[in-house]
This record gives structure tokens, sequence and C-alpha cells, in this order.
């Protein structure tokens, strides 16, 4: 966790360190909150952003989540507020993550571990296509209903 009060020094952060979440104040000084959130959108749309600031009004509200904040909290926050926030974030991630990945193995032409399927002969695209199903749903933690024709 790192604590960043210059808000120029944001960004050179981000390019040398992995960050998973970003909290961001809407008041800092030479760049604004939301010039950043902007900023950290388009270089880094990979990481979220907790927009957490005294501001308590609707419009700028609706401008950070319209501009990819992922929620917009009002200073004093809850701890407990805070804490489902982030974990909301995290899960949004996860799931974003998740999908790229089930896409990239989807629509590739080969397997990534041919191996694991030596023992099944078969030249029919369908089972390939399977194969390829397969390998994109393993990794995840999500339960899987296999259904079909018995034999």
């Amino acid at each position: 966790m790192a604590a960043i009060e210059d808000s120029r020094t944001v960004m050179p952060f981000l390019e040398k360190n992995p960050v998973t979440l970003v909290v961001l104040d809407l008041s800092m000084p030479f760049i604004t909150g939301q010039d950043l959130l902007v900023d950290i959108r388009e270089r880094f749309p990979e990481i979220p952003v907790i927009i957490m600031t005294a501001t308590n009004e609707i419009e700028t509200a609706v401008e950070c989540m319209k501009k990819g904040a992922v929620d917009y909290l009002v200073k004093p926050v809850e701890k407990n507020r805070f804490i489902s926030s982030i974990q909301r974030a995290l899960e949004i991630q996860s799931l974003k993550q998740e999908v790229s990945h089930l896409k990239k193995h989807i629509l590739s032409d080969k397997l990534a571990n041919p191996e694991a399927f030596s023992l099944i002969i078969t030249r029919d695209k369908h089972m390939f296509s399977i194969f390829k199903y397969i390998e994109a749903i393993s990794p995840s933690p999500q339960p899987v209903v296999i259904t079909g024709e018995t034999g």
C-alpha cells in the first residue's frame, strides 16, 4: 500500500509498480482527481479506481462514474462501507480478467495443454471446441455442470 500526496507522481508510480486498486481524492494540488481518473482509466484500464472525497455533489459523482470510477465515497466514510467498496471493485476486476481469459482461450486456434486430451482420439471440430472450452473454464473456481448424451 502506498499513500501519494503529490498528484504529479501518481502516473509515474503506476508505471513502475504493480497496483491492484487506486483510491483517489478529488481535491489534490497540481492535478485534479478527475483529471487523474481520466488518465488512469486511459493508460491503466485494468486498475479499478474508487473516488473518496469531501465533495458531496451528485453531478460530480455522476461525472466520476461516467469517467470510469467504480465507486464514489463521501468523507467521512464508514469502515464497512469502505471495505465493501474495495471488495466490490476487486470482484469486478477479477470478473473482467476471467472474461478476458475465457475469450482468449475460446477464440484461440490451439490448445494450451494438448497432452491433457491425448487419450481422446478425435478429429471432430466440435470435440476440439469442447476441449478449448474445458481449458478456458478449468482455472475458474466456479462450479461447472456437464450435460449431454451418455456414451
